[in-house]
Parts: C-alpha cells; sequence; structure tokens
C-alpha cells in the first residue's frame, strides 16, 4: 500500500508538472503575439496642393496591430531640421508646402513599446517651386545727357497671389551690357533696384551713337548685402517659389 501510495504521489507530480509545462508554453506564444514587432509601413506623397492651401499629403498602407504612427521628415530648404509628427491615428499626413526635395519615413507603434517596427527607409520626392509670372519688359525714355530711365508709365510690376491675397515685387535686378562688350548673361553683375527707386528716376549712361546694348532686368525675392542674401518678402514666398527667375532682354540703340 506504501508503494502504491507513493506511485500516485508521483503521478500527481507527474501531471502538475505537464500542466505547468503547457500553461506556461502558452503563455510564452500569447506574450510572443502580443509583444511582437510590427511590420514596417510603406509612405509615398499622394497630394501636392496649391493655391490657397500650398499643402503635400504623404499616405501610407495600415499596418495590422499598429495603434498609431509616427512620420520624420526633413525639407531641402531646412536641411538641418528634422521634423517629427507623433500619435498619427490615421494612415495619412498633411504637411507645409515647401520647395525642393522632401525626404520622410514612417514607423508603426502597437499597445506596447516592444510592438515598435522598424523606422522604413528615407522616402524622396521633389516639389517643384513654383514660378513668378514673366516680366512684361520697358520702354525707356530720353533724359538728356545720353541718359535715359525706364517709363515708369508702362512699367508694370510682377504680383503674385498667396492665400488669396496679391503681392508686387518690389526689387528688380538690372544690368545692361554694350556694344562689343565681352560679357554674357553669365557674367552680369546687377543692382537691386527699388520700385520708389525706379519711380524716383534711376539714370543709365548710353552713349549717343555707340549702338544697340543689351539691359537685363527680372524681379527678385531678394537683394545682395555685401554679398549675403537678404530676404525682402515674407518667408513663405521663399519656401515656394524659385529664386532663379530668368532676365527679360531689352535692347535700346542709340
Amino acid at each position: 500500500m506504501a508503494k502504491l501510495g507513493l506511485a500516485k504521489k508521483w503521478l500527481v507530480i507527474i501531471i502538475i508538472v505537464a500542466v505547468l509545462a503547457v500553461a506556461g508554453g502558452t503563455y510564452g506564444a500569447v506574450y510572443g503575439v502580443m509583444h511582437r514587432k510590427l511590420k514596417t509601413p510603406t509612405a509615398e506623397v499622394t497630394s501636392v496642393v496649391g493655391e490657397p492651401d500650398y499643402t503635400i499629403t504623404i499616405s501610407w498602407n495600415k499596418v495590422s496591430g499598429a495603434r498609431v504612427y509616427t512620420v520624420e521628415y526633413i525639407y531641402s530648404v531646412y536641411p538641418d531640421t528634422v521634423y517629427t509628427a507623433n500619435e498619427i491615428g490615421g494612415t495619412e499626413l498633411t504637411i507645409k508646402r515647401v520647395k525642393g526635395e522632401l525626404k520622410f519615413r514612417i514607423k508603426a507603434l502597437g499597445k506596447y513599446e516592444s510592438n515598435t517596427s522598424d523606422f522604413s527607409e528615407w522616402y524622396s520626392y521633389n516639389v517643384v517651386p513654383l514660378t513668378l509670372d514673366p516680366f512684361r519688359g520697358i520702354t525707356f525714355k530720353n533724359v538728356g545727357n545720353q541718359g535715359y530711365q525706364i517709363d515708369m508709365d508702362y512699367f508694370y510690376p510682377v504680383t503674385y497671389v498667396y492665400k488669396g491675397e496679391q503681392f508686387t515685387i518690389n526689387y528688380y535686378e538690372v544690368d545692361a551690357i554694350g556694344p562689343g562688350e565681352e560679357r554674357d548673361q553669365n557674367s552680369l553683375q546687377p543692382y537691386a533696384y527699388s520700385l520708389l527707386e525706379l519711380h524716383e528716376g534711376v539714370t543709365f549712361n548710353f552713349p549717343v551713337g555707340s549702338g544697340t546694348w543689351q539691359f537685363y532686368i527680372r524681379p527678385v525675392l531678394y537683394v545682395n548685402v555685401n554679398g549675403v542674401k537678404e530676404y525682402i518678402h515674407n518667408k513663405e514666398i521663399y519656401e515656394l517659389y524659385d529664386e532663379e527667375i530668368p532676365y527679360t532682354i531689352i535692347e535700346q540703340t542709340v
């Protein structure tokens, strides 16, 4: 009888150990599922909007088990700044439109920190800059002593619209190349004049009988002060518009 009782005790112990092993395995399996790393989302730019919103929308696929998403992005205009959008509940993010290269990446977050996916690769999208309307041209008036001024009665400043409001470009770079000068558009040394200065009268000397001069003029979003760009419009315009504005060429024969 004693041997039979001992055998029963061992059987109970074996059963308990087996139950604990099964329970432990089940718990481990459940724990593994609950704390598994999520798949990394894939993203793309799905919308670039102009006037009046000026936005970019980044979209991505829904990841099973994801609670929220984190997106990091960099504008090439501000290469040293990484912007971060956290706790995004949906599958898209709308950000401010800025010209140039937009780099972005995304990760998914679940209930537990261990669920967090790897960041995706850095995606790249080129946001084409807006361009100002071309300059309409000018005419000159003779003011004597071989001097000519722009006839402001026929001067039409370049304008642009931003968020429903019209703005005027107030500065214009100008330069002139005389007959026989060994210069071209790549070697211009322009000076930026304000509209006020042009209205007050800026005199250009074209010697009588010298021939045909080429006069270069273009609107600018900035002026050079001791070799440093000094911006003269609100920041949003520089974020949207191309600064490399082509010259309008006017020929003047004297």
